[in-house]
């Protein structure tokens, strides 16, 4: 023992046993090899994994999709937590008044109106 715990295994130190490495093939005997094998699969009638060979078709472009996009200058973001309440009410608003132009709108009113009220004190 070398001074190392015991695995269980029986001996730790078995025979040494030699690892050989095979020698790599030639190209051409790969290339042998391959050819061998096609002609045993066409003879034998096995099927290719090869993709067949594509026949051109009149290519389409499909039509450019308009931007539905908005653009509207916003790029921030502003997320709070608050009550079940409140959530449906504030989106009752923006649902009641679509040309106001969602969220971020209703937002902003919301804000000028509070600003409005708290000026006038």
């Amino acid at each position: 023992m070398t001074g190392r715990r015991s695995l269980g295994f029986g001996t730790d130190e078995g025979p040494s046993v030699e690892l050989t490495i095979p020698s790599r093939k030639s190209p051409e005997e790969i290339a042998l090899r391959r050819q061998a094998a096609e002609e045993a699969a066409k003879i034998s009638g096995f099927p290719s994994r090869e993709p067949a060979p594509q026949i051109a078709q009149s290519v389409t472009i499909p039509a450019i999709k308009p931007d539905r996009r908005k653009r509207t200058g916003r790029d921030k973001a502003f997320t709070c937590r608050t009550t079940t309440g409140h959530y449906d009410r504030f989106y009752a608003i923006v649902d009641a008044n679509p040309s106001w132009g969602g969220v971020g709108a209703t937002f902003e009113r919301a804000l000028e109106a509070l600003e409005e009220k708290l000026g006038s004190r």
